[in-house]
C-alpha cells in the first residue's frame, strides 16, 4: 500500500535541502519506490512531503540512505509515527500515512 510521508523540519532552509538532495543523489539515483517529493516553506523551517509505493520501501530508504546522510551532515534523525487515513492530512514532526487511492490530474 502506498504511503505519504510529511516531515516538518524546523531550521531547515531551501539551500540546506538542496544540499541534502545532492548528498543523497536523489536526482541521479532515485530510491526504489519513491514517486513524488515536494518541499516548501513553513514557519521557521521547511515542510517535505513524499509519496512512496510502500512503507517498506520508504523505511529501507531511511535506514540505508537518509539516516547516514543526516548523521554525516550533523543533523538530527527524525522519529516518525504511522497511521492509516482516507481523509484530511495533518502533519506533526514526521508522519507516515497509508494511502488507499491515488488520483493523478495531469
Amino acid at each position: 500500500m502506498a504511503v505519504l510521508v510529511i516531515s516538518e523540519v524546523p531550521g531547515l532552509s531551501s539551500e540546506q535541502d538542496d544540499a541534502m538532495i545532492a548528498a543523497l543523489d536523489l536526482t541521479g539515483s532515485p530510491p526504489p519506490g519513491a514517486r513524488l517529493r515536494l518541499a516548501g516553506p513553513m514557519d521557521g523551517g521547511l515542510r517535505i512531503v513524499s509519496l512512496w509505493e510502500s512503507r517498506d520501501q520508504y523505511e529501507a530508504f531511511v535506514e540505508e540512505r537518509l539516516k547516514p546522510a543526516l548523521q554525516a551532515a550533523g543533523r538530527p534523525v527524525p522519529e516518525g509515527t504511522a497511521r492509516a487515513t482516507m481523509g484530511a492530512i495533518g502533519a506533526a514532526a514526521l508522519d507516515v500515512w497509508e494511502i488507499e487511492k491515488v488520483h493523478s490530474f495531469a
